[in-house]
């Protein structure tokens, strides 16, 4: 991957809504504004997210990012999986990643990360880019030991 397929257009800044615009995202949104004490974890764990995290993470976080992609393209098939995943909200185009994995993500495999990267952000990334990023870091993660 050159800095050229890091650029705008298979990097883009998601847009955060505070809309219930599905009941795969309403039910959560409202068990989690339910009690202060789930609203502090919620917030915390959104914060811990953007702050650092290692490549082992970035791998992890990546793949199950990557694997919910697959399982939205492969429902996208049937004509239930349609509905279902319209139903949920599921962008099987897309893969929605924190500024933090992307950026510890480039940087592991030996990219540039591009100047307007913030890892504070939440950034949608082409469902392509995602799984040849996740095949880079696979493949570097085994070459350095870390996958058995």
């Amino acid at each position: 991957m050159s800095a050229q397929d890091a650029k705008i257009p298979e990097i883009e800044p998601v847009e955060k809504k505070d809309d219930f615009g599905s009941w795969g995202r309403a039910v959560p949104q409202m068990v989690r504004v339910a009690s202060p004490w789930t609203r502090f974890a919620h917030r915390f764990s959104m914060l811990a997210d953007k702050v650092y995290m290692s490549p082992d993470h970035c791998l992890l976080y990546l793949a199950r990012r990557v694997g919910d992609a697959r399982l939205q393209r492969e429902r996208m098939v049937t004509w239930w999986g349609r509905i279902y995943n319209v139903m949920t909200g599921a962008r099987p185009a897309t893969v929605d990643v924190s500024g933090a994995v992307l950026a510890g993500v480039l940087e592991f495999v030996g990219n540039p990360i591009p100047d307007h990267l913030d890892r504070g952000e939440d950034y949608r990334i082409s469902f392509d880019l995602a799984d040849r990023l996740l095949e880079q870091v696979t493949a570097k993660a085994a070459q350095e030991g870390m996958l058995k």
